[in-house]
Formats: structure tokens, C-alpha cells, sequence
């Protein structure tokens, strides 16, 4: 029998019971890297970077700091508490629905617009967990998305990012 999953254990536990399903399993699925079989949120593949783009113009014409687009509100890695926490230094801007509507309906769609005012975007998983990394992460690095990832999440997130255009807290 094969187990699937792209949820972290915090999100699953409850789906089932552990004890009842031991030695069940003789196939895994999953986000890790360590399963049979091996099946992240997404890929990342390099391309080349235009070299008539001013990323420097860019990121000096925005006119604001950090922007993050959010729809739970309470989760086990307490994300929601550094945030806080982090606002009390710097204005952190918070949309959807731990925030400010944001005026388009589709989350990449508001992502997209408000990387041409914010300078970073929190990427911040709701599970720190060993390879766990989500749309939250991987989506910046879509074209057109023109923010600085701040991450936090797997605690060997930098194994799956490109170097040097991410800050990993």
C-alpha cells in the first residue's frame, strides 16, 4: 500500500490513526526528500537572467518594504507571532484573510501587483519541516514576481534555493 502526501505531518496527524496504520505502508510519497517517491509542490529551474534588466532601478523605485499575503491565521509555526513581532521594527503590510483585502481575487494575481510596490515578501511556511517548502516560497521566483524572498521555513530551505537572492531567518 503507498501513502501520499504534500502536507507536513502537523496537517495530516489528524487525518488518521498512526498506531492503527503502523507497518501498514510499504511505499511513501511525499515532499521529502528521503521518501520512495519524491514529489515537491514544484521545481525550480534556472534560466538565464536578462541581462538588460535593472534589478537595482527596480528594487530603488518601490516605494514600500515588506508586503505578505496570508490565509491562516493561527499555525504551528507560529508565523503569525514573528510577524507581529517583526512590525514593531519595520512596516509589515498584511493581506487576505489574517489582513487587508487585496484587490484581486487569485493570490498570485495580488502577489504579482503588489511586487511592483513592495521591496520583500514574507515567505513564511505554516510547518517547519525538514524539505517542506509550498507555493508560499516557491512562487516568488515565478517572472514577473520582483520581490526579495524572506524565508522561513524548511530548516534546509537553502538546499532548494537559488544562492544569493533569498534571506533565510
Amino acid at each position: 500500500m503507498d501513502f501520499s502526501t504534500q502536507e507536513s505531518p502537523y496537517h495530516t496527524s489528524g487525518s488518521f490513526k498512526a498506531d492503527k496504520l503502523n507497518m501498514k505502508f510499504n511505499w511513501t510519497q511525499s515532499y521529502r526528500k528521503d521518501s520512495d517517491g519524491f514529489s515537491p509542490y514544484a521545481f525550480l529551474r534556472k534560466q538565464r537572467q536578462n541581462p538588460l534588466t535593472n534589478y537595482t532601478a527596480i528594487f530603488m523605485n518601490k516605494t514600500k518594504n515588506i508586503a505578505w499575503v496570508v490565509s491562516h491565521c493561527r499555525t504551528q509555526s507560529k508565523r503569525e507571532a514573528y510577524v507581529k513581532e517583526l512590525s514593531k521594527y519595520i512596516d509589515v503590510d498584511t493581506y487576505g484573510r489574517c489582513g487587508k483585502p487585496c484587490l484581486f481575487k487569485n493570490r498570485e494575481d495580488c502577489k504579482s501587483n503588489l511586487s511592483k510596490t513592495y521591496r520583500f515578501y514574507l515567505s513564511f511556511e505554516n510547518s517547519l519541516c525538514k524539505d517542506y517548502l509550498t507555493e508560499k516560497i516557491l512562487t516568488m521566483y515565478r517572472n514577473g514576481m520582483n520581490f526579495i524572498p524572506i524565508v522561513r521555513g524548511a530548516p534546509n530551505a537553502g538546499d532548494y534555493l537559488p544562492k544569493n537572492i533569498h534571506r533565510n531567518v
